[in-house]
């Protein structure tokens, strides 16, 4: 591989690299832990329409919903 051919391959991956790091920075979408939990406690995840067991340290991603 010519040195010239080998810049331009590093330079490319550099770039989507770079590109994808600042996708991710965009994200709006809030995480959070469970870090205390006393009794039954429930979720219900933005993307289903049903109750599961939640335990410590779940994460809590926005539009989730708790219950006790």
């Amino acid at each position: 591989m010519s040195h010239l051919s080998l810049r331009a391959v590093l330079i490319t991956v550099a770039v989507f690299l770079l590109a994808s790091v600042a996708a991710f920075s965009d994200s709006q979408v809030r995480t959070v832990r469970l870090s205390f939990v006393k009794g039954d406690v429930q979720i219900e995840r933005g993307s289903s329409q049903q109750f599961e067991n939640a335990m410590l340290n779940l994460p809590i991603t926005q539009g989730s919903r708790l219950r006790a």
